[in-house]
């Protein structure tokens, strides 16, 4: 817990170490490149009426986002505060075609129907997760680092050449902002709302030399849950409880040709558990009240420490290297009936089905601890030239050592677990990667790229409750390698004006399932075909980007439940096709943006699929609607700058939709989860070194169901009903600017 405390000193701290920053800055060096590579986004100059430019870091390089060759949403970190994005979930509401559903500890990312279902110990997702330049490779732990961002890069699609398996249905980058030499900065915000939400967040630049510079940040996020429990546990499931910093330290050598970075990363997220509804509550309808007995908690912690490494070789060739350790620990606790009335099960259950073993008590639990080392070289051109090129390799070990238990007959706490998995997982991954563009005859440039996959994947089976002892030991390992990329062509018809037609390939890994009669599950490949224009209209005050595309999905990975534990089977291929339109303008002092995307998904051939509801193997027809697949998803916003003197108010109104999409491929009330419509507003007073925002959030307190928890290991499943209306103020202020 001493580092705890740090965390929460941390925060406090920030005005102290500003404070000690000299009143004048000091004298604005030159940006590096290194700086460059890490800055995506540009702060809009409210004294122009052009847009700023947006930059994107995803390819290694630098680059606008009007050259890059795939459908993609930037969001700067202003625009997650004028937005109201707390955090991942929250995205999108901001981005087409994206469906987030936070299940259990899981945060579930699917892009254009693609990515995944549920959580495996021996599965990963399918839209890759990248923090600062590093992969954090699993669902459990992406959902602490909403603070102190530079920008969230959401890539639709494969990203096969240089991000790799796990990324079939896209990928999603973050950035926090740089230390920057020879500058003394930071900035301070609080934010205070209903449900005794405060959320202290800060960061301090501290730029000590030409040479030398530290930028800390940290958050302190304390909200009580929307839901109250009226059952004795006295527990608050739903809450947010999260303590994190992080620092970062950047070097260079005075020739500037060497830099690099050194960071570290810590949070815990300590919880009165997880927040489901009943489907079956015999007490009450409402879905702000459930009725809980079990000593429930869910403790989430963990740490990464990240080296980075640039070396300019040539005027035109630069090194980057990059190595991060990573470690996360999930201990939790849940009650696994949802009510206070079920009893414990009866003896008899464990022989015989009968009726009282249908709804009966349980408190479930599990115990996991990741350990991950992730390391990638790259290689590449600088400069301008027609032929730009970048190689590299990259490599991952991660051990997962897991328990699992359910005590069948005790419904407060897990005293002796009747139901035991004591698992450990073993993971390396491996691949070699390379891209080519070359520009010609002025206006078309061709581009190719490639990556070879190898990835080995073993399940050592220490304790499986009831199974034979053949099923114990190390399992039959998952070999898997593939081929993936992405060619295409661009048309720049104008310094405003890019067209472009791309096939890609995404892949995401087979594995072994948890017991040993249940075969491995095969690799899962994901082609698109897409086509698309990026432009800039009305002198450039209109930023207008669409596209079209056609998806072959094949041995889609399903993960459900079967006898309590999850299993992962190879659907039938799947077929999809749809658009995305996004346009951003600004007139004088109007703001305006929207977005919208269209997907129509399908099952190619007839399947048969665990039912994760039923617990047993049922068809799906050819037809059937793909999972996560909203057929519309749309977003719009407006702003008006009003100018009083030195004093800027600035009203803004957000609305977002999301189409009726499934959380399996069979519909059911347990599956289906309707559509929505959410409108967000608030009003921005800037002035100076200050900034007052007033807000709210789900302004017409629509309730409506955000995720649907199926039957776990652990429990029976339930509604996640997404947050009611909560209303409160943003303060922010630059301590040193």
């Amino acid at each position: 817990m001493i580092i705890v405390r740090l965390s929460l000193a941390a925060i406090g701290s920030l005005a102290l170490l500003c404070t000690l920053a000299p009143a004048a800055r000091a004298q604005n060096t030159t940006q590096t490149a290194q700086t460059q590579d890490q800055q995506t986004v540009q702060t809009q100059d409210q004294q122009t009426t052009d847009l700023s430019e947006v930059v994107v870091t995803a390819e290694r390089r630098p680059e606008k986002l009007q050259d890059v060759p795939t459908s993609a949403t930037v969001l700067s970190g202003d625009d997650l505060v004028q937005d109201g994005i707390v955090n991942i979930t929250d995205v999108q509401e901001a981005a087409p075609n994206v469906a987030i559903n936070q299940y259990n500890r899981s945060t579930l990312i699917n892009i254009r129907g693609v990515g995944i279902s549920q959580s495996n110990p021996d599965g990963v997702p399918g839209v890759a997760f990248y923090e600062d330049g590093v992969l954090i490779p699993h669902e459990l732990f992406i959902n602490s680092s909403l603070y102190d961002i530079n920008s969230i890069e959401i890539l639709r699609g494969p990203q096969g050449t240089l991000t790799g398996q796990s990324s079939t249905g896209g990928a999603v980058y973050v950035t926090t902002p740089q230390p920057q030499y020879g500058e003394y900065s930071g900035n301070f915000n609080q934010t205070v709302g209903n449900y005794d939400w405060s959320q202290s967040t800060g960061d301090a630049n501290l730029g000590f030399s030409d040479n030398a510079a530290l930028r800390v940040g940290a958050i302190r996020d304390v909200r009580d849950s929307f839901t109250e429990n009226i059952g004795p546990s006295g527990k608050d499931p739903g809450n947010v409880n999260l303590n994190s910093f992080r620092a970062n330290l950047a070097l260079r050598s005075s020739n500037q040709r060497v830099w690099g970075n050194l960071e570290y990363q810590y949070y815990v997220s300590d919880t009165g558990g997880i927040l489901v509804k009943n489907r079956n509550d015999l007490v009450t309808s409402n879905p702000f009240i459930v009725e809980e007995n079990a000593n429930t908690y869910i403790n989430l912690t963990g740490f990464l420490t990240k080296g980075e490494l640039h070396v300019r070789v040539t005027d035109g060739m630069e090194l980057r290297a990059i190595t991060s350790y990573q470690s996360n620990n999930d201990h939790d606790r849940e009650d696994g009936d949802g009510t206070d009335t079920a009893p414990p099960e009866p003896l008899e259950c464990q022989f015989v089905l009968v009726p009282a073993c249908s709804n009966v008590g349980r408190v479930g639990g599990s115990d996991a601890h990741w350990e991950d080392i992730i390391s990638e070289v790259d290689l590449f051109s600088t400069g301008t030239g027609p032929l730009q090129w970048i190689g590299g390799a990259f490599y991952l070990n991660e051990v997962n050592p897991l328990w699992t238990g359910r005590d069948n007959y005790n419904v407060v706490n897990l005293i002796t677990s009747d139901s035991t998995v004591l698992d450990k997982v073993r993971t390396t991954s491996t691949s070699t990667f390379g891209q080519l563009s070359y520009r010609f005859f002025g206006p078309f440039e061709a581009f190719a790229g490639g990556r070879v996959n190898w990835d080995h994947e073993a399940d050592n089976r220490l304790v499986i409750t009831g199974a034979p002892p053949s099923w114990l030991g190390i399992g039959t390992p998952a070999e898997s390698t593939a081929f993936t990329g992405k060619t295409g062509l661009k048309y720049h018809q104008s310094e405003d004006t890019m067209y472009y037609v791309t096939a890609s390939k995404g892949y995401k890994a087979g594995g072994p399932n948890l017991f040993a009669n249940t075969p491995n599950f095969k690799p899962e490949h994901n082609f698109v075909y897409e086509t698309g224009v990026k432009t800039l209209l009305d002198q450039r005050q209109l930023r207008l980007n669409g596209d079209v595309f056609y998806q072959d999905y094949r041995d889609i990975q399903f993960t459900s439940e079967l006898n309590g534990f999850p299993i992962t089977q190879n659907a039938a291929d799947g077929k999809s096709y749809g658009l995305e339109l996004e346009a951003t303008g600004r007139a004088s002092d109007f703001e305006y943006g929207a977005g919208v995307g269209y997907l129509r998904s399908w099952f190619a051939a007839n399947t048969e699929l665990v039912n994760p509801v039923s617990e047993a193997s049922q068809p799906v027809e050819r037809g059937a609607t793909l999972p996560f697949s909203p057929k519309v998803t749309a977003n719009a916003t407006m702003a008006y700058n009003l100018r009083v003197g030195k004093l800027i108010i600035t009203p803004r109104l957000t609305w977002s939709h999301e189409d009726e999409q499934l959380a399996t491929p069979y519909p059911s009330l347990a599956t289906i989860i309707p559509s929505r419509d959410i409108v967000d507003a608030n009003v921005t007073f800037e002035s100076g070194i200050w900034r007052v925002q007033p807000f709210v959030t789900n302004l017409a307190n629509r309730t409506y169901i955000m995720a649907q928890v199926q039957n776990g290991s652990n429990n029976l499943g339930g509604i996640v009903y997404g947050p009611p209306r909560q209303y409160g103020v943003r303060f922010s202020v630059d301590l040193a600017p």
